[in-house]
């Protein structure tokens, strides 16, 4: 019996993911992988195809610009590699700059859930108004 392949993780990757319901076409991208001194990768993924619902006057966003994962969230969450060699979304790097500045001050930190249920806690603090920073 052969052992189900794990895949490799790389920038520029875009993925199927299990997703939200009505947000079956969502993909993510890969676009930075950060390595800890622990070895800890950190991916900081951006999500497309979506409707998460916003705390500004457009009401709904069909993109996240930038989420950090941990490598089992994404590993649990992926289903198919869609395509690879991506270049940067050009709304990815203020969304990220911002977060990597907190996190290097120790004042934001990393999804360990699905990438769905991001998308879900996302929506929800935004709802109520909250900031995720």
């Amino acid at each position: 019996m052969t052992e189900p392949m794990t895949p490799t993780f790389e920038v520029g990757q875009r993925w199927r993911y299990r997703t939200r319901p009505g947000e079956t076409d969502s993909t993510l991208q890969i676009v930075r992988i950060r390595v800890l001194p622990t070895g800890r990768r950190i991916f900081s993924i951006g999500v497309d195809r979506i409707r998460l619902q916003n705390s500004s006057d457009r009401g709904f966003q069909d993109c996240l610009p930038h989420a950090p994962v941990d490598e089992p969230s994404l590993r649990s969450s992926v289903s198919a590699l869609v395509e690879s060699n991506l270049d940067e979304p050009a709304t990815f790097a203020p969304a990220h700059d911002l977060w990597a500045e907190a996190f290097d001050h120790g004042q934001a930190g990393v999804f360990n859930i699905p990438v769905a249920d991001v998308l879900q806690v996302i929506e929800d603090a935004w709802r109520h108004g909250q900031s995720l920073g």
